[in-house]
């Protein structure tokens, strides 16, 4: 539904140095913490798009999440 806060929890296997979601017109930067969780607090959904997840470790080494994640905009009132 248009104007919905989502909020990600990713529980990771080891701690990184930075998580992102990188969509076709933005990037969005979670939230890294010491423990192996990285988080997106917040975000409100005006638009519909696939992003792509980037950890990056502590030893610089980038991986690139092969799955999407889609998030669906939907006018007030309508369902998907």
């Amino acid at each position: 539904m248009e104007g919905t806060r989502l909020t990600y929890t990713l529980q990771l296997n080891k701690p990184v140095a930075r998580a992102r979601f990188i969509g076709p017109t933005e990037t969005l930067a979670l939230e890294v913490q010491t423990n192996p969780v990285a988080r997106l607090d917040h975000f409100t959904l005006t638009n519909s798009a696939r992003y792509t997840l980037e950890l990056v470790d502590a030893d610089g080494a980038r991986t690139s999440s092969r799955r999407n994640f889609p998030w669906w905009r939907c006018p007030a009132g309508r369902r998907r």
